[in-house]
């Protein structure tokens, strides 16, 4: 950090943020943050051997970076999270899901990356089922399901709302539907208890969210007996199918 002047240190602080760079989000955060150093002098940050440089991105090496960040102001390196998640978030906006590049998919892993740093917690689980959802019914699950897992995590670890919350049980609830469509029956099924489990606690067992949990686990019993591997699920189909039709005929009956 020695050999640098003011604005190098300014401008790399703000630049070790991201995980990478190109001139587009070097110059938008040189203009937005003032670290002082030139736009045109882009090129120059290769000079030192800690700026890498592969497929036309930059990035600094990783002992570098952490340095950087821990001369770093909290508040403004969560500003500068802030502005890469709304960079990326915005190259997702109004997205044509049979239009999906792999742009598209890295905008959203960084966005994801972003968020998780500058949204607050209820804020993150509202940003993702929103911005996650053209990926999803692209058949993107791939990609998905792992920010999915980190989100129930980030979810569990938030005091204020822990393991018995609605956003952990529609969390489950939509992971269960990625492992489903992948064909991961098994890894789906403890989901989806998990998400009855807390949706009866929290709603009531008469509760519509209810019915639909008990619909698509039931839907996953049935798919499980599909293949000879799961024909011993067929009892456990049974009872639920029953108990999605008596809950059905309620709510009818309370209309």
């Amino acid at each position: 950090m020695k050999y640098l002047n003011g604005p190098e240190q300014e401008t790399l602080k703000v630049l070790s943020v991201p995980r990478f760079w190109n001139r587009d989000i070097f110059n938008s955060l040189i203009e937005i943050f003032k670290t002082g150093y030139s736009l045109t002098a882009f090129s120059e940050l290769k000079r030192f051997s800690f700026v890498q440089e592969t497929e036309g991105k930059m990035l600094l090496h990783p002992l570098m970076r952490d340095g950087l960040q821990d001369y770093q102001d909290q508040e403004v390196r969560k500003e500068v999270h802030s502005f890469m998640c709304d960079y990326y978030t915005n190259q997702l906006n109004s997205i044509d899901i049979k239009a999906i590049t792999p742009e598209h998919e890295l905008a959203l892993t960084e966005a994801f990356y972003h968020a998780k740093e500058s949204l607050e917690t209820k804020d993150l689980f509202s940003w993702f089922i929103d911005i996650s959802d053209p990926f999803n019914r692209a058949a993107l699950w791939q990609l998905i399901f792992p920010m999915y897992e980190e989100l129930l995590q980030v979810l569990e670890k938030e005091p204020e709302i822990g393991h018995e919350h609605l956003g952990v049980a529609t969390t489950l609830n939509n992971l269960a539907v990625l492992y489903k469509n992948m064909g991961a029956y098994e890894k789906a099924l403890p989901l989806y208890q998990r998400a009855l489990d807390i949706c009866e606690k929290v709603l009531g067992p008469e509760h519509p969210y209810v019915a639909t949990t008990l619909n698509n686990l039931a839907e996953l019993y049935r798919s499980m007996e599909l293949t000879k591997k799961h024909s011993h699920f067929i009892k456990g189909h049974l009872t639920f199918v029953k108990r999605c039709w008596d809950l059905n005929i309620q709510m009818l009956q309370q209309h």
